[in-house]
């Protein structure tokens, strides 16, 4: 069997990231007063427009506890825009729905019990009728 090829520690070589705490926290600030305008929809296209892929986005997040929150708040807002757009009717309704559902993680409840957690039916009885 084949041992474990041992990988030596990080010496702190390598290209500097850009993406210094100041930057990320200022990003954060921007983030927020970007879904604040009226037009602001998709996280997406914040993400697009200052040149990310959007899991770039979300590994960014990771590094920054401040720019961790104001994603969380960006979605909520997201959430909430896109749910006051489908109540609006100067929307579809439809294409509201469908947003929250890939967005927000919205989905059709389907009640498989009865009233307060009961069950649907207690018994069934089954009466066997022989015939004439």
């Amino acid at each position: 069997m084949k041992k474990a090829k041992k990988i030596p520690p990080k010496r702190g070589r390598g290209r500097p990231t850009k993406y210094t705490p100041e930057v990320l926290d200022k990003m954060a600030a921007d983030l927020i007063r970007w879904f604040k305008k009226p037009g602001s929809l998709w996280l997406k296209d914040f993400a697009l427009a200052r040149g990310f892929h959007w899991s770039q986005f979300t590994d960014l997040a990771e590094r920054s506890p401040e720019f961790s929150k104001a994603l969380k708040v960006a979605k909520d807002m997201q959430e909430s825009k896109l749910f006051r757009m489908g109540l609006s009717k100067k929307h579809s309704t439809s294409m509201a729905i469908f947003a929250l559902k890939n967005v927000s993680g919205w989905r059709d409840k389907s009640e498989i019990t009865g009233a307060d957690g009961k069950p649907l039916l207690e018994s069934i009885k089954v009466t066997i009728v022989n015939g004439p």
